[in-house]
Order: structure tokens, then sequence, then C-alpha cells
């Protein structure tokens, strides 16, 4: 995965994630935070939320990821030009006179109790996810924020 931060000149952060060994599409960060030495950050889209602390040199923030029910240690270290992965170009739009069409569709009811979508993936044509609705889809579809209540 890659994490993109940049900061304004208000000084507010914005994130953007890139998991480039699922086909390397850029998923919104819906908030990011930087104080104290904490990185924090939110992706509603996917249910995911991470916390770490930056070292004192600045090269790595030592942290946890959180989607679902069991956290995981996420480690970050500081990239560069020369040791970033580089993120897959995002696929071709579809042909004006294309005819969209699933070779296979399987929807199942959730009856894990979840509400947010949990768990995502992206393999070339390959799409799978979790607990997800039809708004979680959309809104992830157009890379835009959900208004749930």
């Amino acid at each position: 995965m890659e994490l993109k931060i940049t900061q304004a000149a208000a000084g507010e952060y914005k994130a953007t994630f890139y998991s480039v060994d699922q086909g390397g599409q850029p998923i919104s960060v819906s908030k990011t935070t930087f104080q104290d030495g904490t990185l924090t950050f939110t992706m509603d889209a996917i249910g995911g939320k991470y916390q770490g602390k930056m070292s004192a040199d600045g090269k790595t923030i030592t942290g946890t990821w959180t989607q679902g029910p069991n956290p995981l240690p996420l480690n970050l270290d500081r990239a560069n030009a020369d040791t970033a992965w580089p993120i897959p170009e995002p696929p071709k739009p579809m042909a004006a006179d294309a005819n969209p069409s699933f070779e296979v569709a399987t929807i199942k009811p959730n009856n894990s109790g979840a509400t947010q979508m949990q768990g995502l993936v992206i393999q070339g044509r390959k799409f799978l996810t979790r607990a997800s609705s039809l708004q979680d889809l959309l809104s992830f579809a157009y890379t835009c924020r959900s208004n749930k209540s």
C-alpha cells in the first residue's frame, strides 16, 4: 500500500490511499489529522481507521489499522521517488459503444450484523466486498462520501 499525504496552505491534511497489489486505484481518505506526532486517518468507503505515532527521526510511523473486528499492526515507512512502489495506471474508460456485462455476479444477504463495508479486493476484473450496501458501492465507484445517519 501507499499513502500519500499532503498539507494545504491552511494547515489541513489530505491523504490518498493506494492498494498497489489490488490494482492501485485511489481510495479516498475521509479525514486525516496529524497532531503531537500522531497520525490518524479514516476511510469511510471501506470502514477503515488508522492511528500511529511518528518516530523521533520522522522516518516511520508505528500504528494500528482497524477494519472490522480485528485490529492489525501497520507500520509506515517514509518513501521517496526511489523507494516508492509504482502505482499502476488507471484502467481505460469503457468505449461508448461497449456492452457491459458480468460473467458471474453473486449477491448474498448480509447476516454478519456489520453495518459498514468490510473488506474490498480488486484484482483485475474481479471485485470482492463484504457487508456492502448499494449506497457503499455507489460511493466507492464514484469516489463520493455518503451521508449515512
